[in-house]
Protein backbone atom coordinates (compact mmCIF):
# COMPACT_ATOMS: atom_id res chain seq x y z
CA UNK A 1 0.00 0.00 0.00
CA UNK A 2 0.76 3.35 -0.69
CA UNK A 3 1.60 5.57 1.98
CA UNK A 4 -0.08 8.90 2.78
CA UNK A 5 3.37 10.89 1.82
CA UNK A 6 3.32 9.43 -1.96
CA UNK A 7 2.46 11.62 -5.03
CA UNK A 8 0.13 9.42 -6.41
CA UNK A 9 -2.39 11.44 -8.84
CA UNK A 10 -3.99 8.22 -10.20
CA UNK A 11 -7.32 9.16 -12.25
CA UNK A 12 -7.82 12.23 -10.90
CA UNK A 13 -4.62 13.94 -11.62
CA UNK A 14 -4.56 18.10 -10.60
CA UNK A 15 -4.75 20.75 -13.25
CA UNK A 16 -0.65 20.27 -12.70
CA UNK A 17 -0.84 16.95 -13.52
CA UNK A 18 -2.93 16.95 -16.37
CA UNK A 19 -0.85 19.63 -18.53
CA UNK A 20 2.28 17.61 -18.00
CA UNK A 21 2.00 15.42 -21.30
CA UNK A 22 1.76 18.68 -23.22
CA UNK A 23 4.34 20.54 -21.45
CA UNK A 24 6.74 17.93 -21.92
CA UNK A 25 6.42 17.83 -25.42
CA UNK A 26 6.57 21.46 -26.20
CA UNK A 27 10.01 21.51 -24.06
CA UNK A 28 11.12 18.69 -25.91
CA UNK A 29 10.17 19.99 -29.32
CA UNK A 30 12.71 22.77 -28.07
CA UNK A 31 14.90 21.18 -26.10
CA UNK A 32 17.53 20.71 -29.16
CA UNK A 33 17.66 24.43 -30.11
CA UNK A 34 18.65 25.15 -26.57
CA UNK A 35 20.91 22.36 -26.68
CA UNK A 36 19.48 20.60 -24.08
CA UNK A 37 20.53 16.58 -24.91
CA UNK A 38 17.64 15.37 -22.08
CA UNK A 39 15.06 16.91 -19.98
CA UNK A 40 13.88 16.11 -16.45
CA UNK A 41 10.84 16.48 -14.49
CA UNK A 42 10.64 18.64 -11.50
CA UNK A 43 8.22 19.03 -8.83
CA UNK A 44 8.43 21.90 -6.49
CA UNK A 45 5.27 22.89 -4.07
CA UNK A 46 2.45 20.58 -6.10
CA UNK A 47 3.34 21.94 -9.77
CA UNK A 48 4.86 20.27 -12.64
CA UNK A 49 7.41 21.55 -15.24
CA UNK A 50 9.99 20.05 -17.23
CA UNK A 51 13.47 21.79 -16.81
CA UNK A 52 16.76 20.51 -17.45
CA UNK A 53 19.19 18.86 -15.41
CA UNK A 54 21.88 21.29 -15.89
CA UNK A 55 19.56 24.35 -15.29
CA UNK A 56 18.49 22.51 -12.23
CA UNK A 57 21.81 21.89 -10.78
CA UNK A 58 22.90 25.75 -11.29
CA UNK A 59 20.21 26.35 -9.31
CA UNK A 60 20.72 24.17 -6.30
CA UNK A 61 17.10 21.94 -6.74
CA UNK A 62 16.89 18.66 -6.83
CA UNK A 63 15.96 16.90 -10.13
CA UNK A 64 13.29 14.09 -9.25
CA UNK A 65 11.51 11.81 -12.17
CA UNK A 66 8.03 10.46 -12.53
CA UNK A 67 7.07 7.02 -13.15
CA UNK A 68 3.76 5.50 -14.60
CA UNK A 69 1.89 2.37 -14.40
CA UNK A 70 -0.42 2.47 -17.30
CA UNK A 71 -2.29 -0.43 -19.46
CA UNK A 72 -2.82 -1.03 -22.99
CA UNK A 73 -5.15 -1.96 -24.79
CA UNK A 74 -3.84 -4.55 -27.81
CA UNK A 75 -5.14 -4.99 -31.23
CA UNK A 76 -6.55 -8.65 -29.72
CA UNK A 77 -8.31 -6.86 -27.17
CA UNK A 78 -5.71 -8.53 -24.49
CA UNK A 79 -4.52 -6.03 -21.73
CA UNK A 80 -0.91 -5.19 -20.85
CA UNK A 81 0.61 -3.60 -17.84
CA UNK A 82 3.57 -1.89 -17.51
CA UNK A 83 5.73 0.70 -15.91
CA UNK A 84 7.78 3.54 -17.07
CA UNK A 85 9.82 6.65 -16.40
CA UNK A 86 8.52 8.22 -20.18
CA UNK A 87 5.04 7.22 -21.23
CA UNK A 88 5.69 8.81 -24.62
CA UNK A 89 8.77 7.37 -25.52
CA UNK A 90 7.09 3.78 -24.45
CA UNK A 91 4.09 4.16 -26.33
CA UNK A 92 6.14 4.67 -29.16
CA UNK A 93 8.28 1.68 -28.37
CA UNK A 94 5.34 -0.11 -28.13
CA UNK A 95 3.78 0.51 -31.25
CA UNK A 96 6.34 1.28 -34.14
CA UNK A 97 9.82 0.64 -32.76
CA UNK A 98 11.67 -2.99 -32.67
CA UNK A 99 11.92 -1.75 -29.01
CA UNK A 100 9.26 -2.74 -26.48
CA UNK A 101 7.92 -6.04 -25.17
CA UNK A 102 7.31 -9.01 -27.69
CA UNK A 103 4.00 -9.21 -25.98
CA UNK A 104 2.52 -6.23 -27.64
CA UNK A 105 4.97 -6.20 -30.85
CA UNK A 106 2.76 -9.12 -31.92
CA UNK A 107 -0.21 -7.26 -31.25
CA UNK A 108 -0.29 -4.39 -32.96
CA UNK A 109 -1.41 -1.36 -32.62
CA UNK A 110 -2.12 -0.64 -28.85
CA UNK A 111 -3.57 1.83 -27.28
CA UNK A 112 -3.17 3.52 -23.69
CA UNK A 113 -5.99 2.69 -21.62
CA UNK A 114 -5.38 3.70 -18.59
CA UNK A 115 -2.32 5.50 -16.40
CA UNK A 116 -1.07 6.61 -12.72
CA UNK A 117 1.44 8.73 -11.95
CA UNK A 118 4.07 7.71 -8.68
CA UNK A 119 6.74 9.93 -7.44
CA UNK A 120 9.23 6.95 -7.11
CA UNK A 121 10.05 3.95 -8.81
CA UNK A 122 9.59 1.06 -5.60
CA UNK A 123 5.79 2.49 -5.84
CA UNK A 124 5.14 2.12 -9.30
CA UNK A 125 6.58 -1.10 -9.75
CA UNK A 126 4.58 -1.91 -6.83
CA UNK A 127 1.56 -0.91 -8.56
CA UNK A 128 2.06 -2.50 -11.67
CA UNK A 129 2.84 -5.85 -9.56
CA UNK A 130 -0.58 -5.49 -8.04
CA UNK A 131 -2.82 -4.54 -11.33
CA UNK A 132 -0.40 -7.81 -13.21
CA UNK A 133 -1.80 -10.23 -10.66
CA UNK A 134 -5.79 -8.89 -11.12
CA UNK A 135 -7.90 -10.88 -13.18
CA UNK A 136 -9.31 -9.08 -16.40
CA UNK A 137 -12.28 -7.85 -15.37
CA UNK A 138 -10.90 -6.27 -12.76
CA UNK A 139 -7.97 -4.07 -14.64
CA UNK A 140 -11.14 -3.26 -17.19
CA UNK A 141 -13.47 -1.90 -14.16
CA UNK A 142 -9.99 0.33 -13.12
CA UNK A 143 -9.44 1.89 -16.27
CA UNK A 144 -13.80 2.42 -16.35
CA UNK A 145 -13.30 5.13 -12.93
CA UNK A 146 -10.84 7.33 -14.83
CA UNK A 147 -7.38 7.89 -16.05
CA UNK A 148 -6.72 7.69 -19.60
CA UNK A 149 -9.51 5.79 -21.13
CA UNK A 150 -10.12 5.31 -24.71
Amino acid sequence: MRSSGDRHLGSNPSPAAANFFQERSDWLKNSASRGFARGRILTRRGSIKIECPERAKRRGVGVSMLYFVYILKCADKSLYVGCTNNLERRLYQHNGSKGGAHYTKVRRPVTLQYSEVFSNLADARKREAEIKRWKREKKIELMGHGGNNS
